[in-house]
């Protein structure tokens, strides 16, 4: 019945049907205030030994893919239970150049400590990158790397002994053209990682064209270029095989740029959701028919298509949480100034209700351009809060509407009695630096329990942020191990539920979201200051379902069938 409202209302009405939704109810701290005041994170970029500069290529041309480029991930490339840090470059195009560029990779010394490693692991691709997506692509128990180029993109395959070899073809997956946001998830479950690549636009340095505002020229908007169909790779034992024809022959060409990976309607199966540039957002449900795994775009149908404006928006990143607590994956999607940060509340996987302003998102991000996002519990207490890097996609955008700004301020919004405030902002941090942001990954850096986060700026050096906020629970850190060949090693897709201080927590493993990004696939879940213990019910990707029970205060490794295999309390 709620779908069947959910058409008729974008039918008719041409928007979607809204009404108020019914806010969680904090429990773990009735009276806790939003943090304003205290200092929630802290720039430790230079203090802790990154010292790259992302080059976005810009040579005055003004070639569209220069300014969205800037990925960053966390990848753990050397077993050793810590997040390394790995930056996506671009280069200067259609001509030669003497600009050292390249991409870095930084070995994590286990207390947030970076130190370059790219020329030891041979990990510095040349080409000009875009994203990235971490997954261990042969279950051989090392993480591996594909990085998606504007050009072909680069399969890195992690040979267990600190160094990569570059995967011929890129193991099947070579994807061309405008690659941006990827994610390696296991869409038909037989325990092998399958790899879903967005793509931007059909664009090259030949289709370039000159685009202005008052005379001014600018970089051009997507308007300017045709939509292109996404790719979708199966994965197999001795690599990739595109199967786009078949699994995505319904969807429409989009304008791809950030994507995630999530159960959105609690079928067991993973679903996706893609953010697109002045086209519909898609929401792909994973269906069956005939034998065989397929995606169906049901966004327009289930009211997460567009944003408060009823028509296409610039849908950048994207990320699934369970934001009010009701056991089902809501969605964030970041977008142009004007167009609000969308929150899109999860009715049982039978629609999606718009809420940004419901939920105190509208205003706030309004005046901003939004890229990189995630769902983060930064305090532990219990609600999920918003972290989002914001930077215009004009560099001269201040010529052309005096008043505007590339460098644009992040924001931090905390999640209270079911509503966002705005608590982090470069106004009221000034120690922060103000940039043009766009790839967002967030990690435990130092192993103490709470997400830390990156922020690679276009045309900057990133920004390392560390969580120092004062914590108002505990937190429970899993790190879950599938078991194949019936389920991918990573165990994405992986689902972990409990009942705590009388609320429902689901949280899924994954590694792909927010925009050009991949994040530690750890999971930290908070409980209420003095808890004991919590028993956590996982259902694998497999389809099976185990129960462990865990305390807080320490990284829990969970086999899959065989429970708790290590337990590594946090740093201090």
């Amino acid at each position: 019945m709620f779908r069947a409202c959910m058409l008729l209302a974008v039918l008719v009405f041409g928007c979607t049907a809204k009404t108020s939704p019914t806010p969680p109810t904090k429990t773990t701290q009735p009276n806790a205030k939003a943090s304003t005041g205290q200092q929630l994170f802290r720039d430790v970029t230079v203090a802790r030994g990154i010292d790259y500069v992302h080059d976005n290529g810009a040579t005055g041309r003004r070639y569209i893919v220069e300014i969205v480029s800037g990925g960053v991930g966390f990848i753990d490339y050397d077993s050793d239970g810590d997040y390394d840090l790995y930056f996506v470059d671009g280069k200067p195009l259609g001509e030669a150049t003497e600009r050292p560029h390249g991409n870095r990779l930084y070995r994590n010394d286990g207390a947030g400590n970076f130190t370059d490693v790219t020329q030891a692991a041979d990990v510095g691709d040349t080409g000009f990158g875009m994203g990235l997506a971490v997954g261990d692509v042969d279950n051989d128990g090392d993480s591996d790397l594909y990085v998606s180029n504007f050009g072909p993109n680069v399969l890195y395959l992690n040979q267990g002994d600190g160094t990569f070899t570059v995967a011929k073809n890129a193991g099947g997956a070579v994807a061309d053209g405008v690659s941006t946001s990827c994610t390696f998830f296991d869409y038909d479950r037989d325990g092998t990682l399958d790899l879903f690549v967005s793509s931007y636009l059909d664009f090259t340095l030949e289709k370039h064209r000159p685009c202005h505002i008052r005379s001014v020229e600018v970089y051009c908007s997507p308007a300017a270029y045709p939509a292109v169909t996404d790719q979708l790779y199966r994965g197999v034992d001795n690599g990739f095989v595109e199967t786009t024809k078949t699994t995505l022959a319904d969807v429409e060409p989009g304008k791809g740029l950030g994507v995630v990976a999530g159960d959105f309607n609690n079928d067991g199966w993973p679903d996706l959701y893609v953010a697109n540039d002045g086209t519909a957002n898609h929401l792909l449900i994973n269906t069956e028919e005939n034998g065989q795994r397929r995606f169906l775009d049901e966004a327009l149908f289930l009211g997460a298509a567009f944003g408060e404006t009823a028509k296409p928006e610039a849908g950048m990143g994207a990320d699934f949480g369970d934001v009010d607590r009701d056991g089902d994956l809501d969605i964030t999607v970041t977008n142009l100034e004007a167009q609000t940060t969308s929150l899109y509340l999860n009715e049982d996987g039978e629609g999606a209700l718009e809420s940004s302003f419901a939920y105190g998102l509208g205003s706030a991000s309004l005046p901003y351009v939004g890229f990189g996002v995630r769902f983060i519990d930064f305090d532990a207490d219990m609600d999920l809060d918003l972290l989002v890097t914001n930077g215009h996609i004009i560099d001269n955008i201040a010529e052309a509407r005096p008043g505007s700004s590339f460098e644009q301020p992040d924001q931090l919004f905390e999640q209270r009695d079911g509503k966002f405030f705005e608590v982090l902002h470069q106004k009221k941090n000034p120690n922060l630096p103000l940039r043009s942001g766009r790839g967002l990954a967030t990690a435990d850096i130092d192993n103490d329990g709470d997400l830390d986060a990156v922020i690679s700026n276009n045309g900057a050096a990133p920004t390392l942020l560390e969580n120092v906020s004062p914590r108002r629970g505990v937190s429970i850190g899993l790190a879950l191990r599938g078991k194949p060949p019936r389920s991918n090693r990573d165990a994405y897709g992986a689902r972990v539920s409990a009942t705590i201080a009388g609320h429902t927590i689901v949280r899924e493993v994954r590694s792909a979201a927010s925009y050009l990004s991949a994040n530690d696939s750890r999971l930290l879940i908070s409980a209420p200051t003095g808890t004991d213990s919590v028993e956590f019910t996982i259902r694998w990707p497999s389809g099976d379902i185990e129960r462990v029970t865990v305390s807080p205060g320490a990284y829990h490794t969970i086999q899959e069938g065989d429970g708790v295999t290590a337990t590594v309390p946090f740093r201090k």
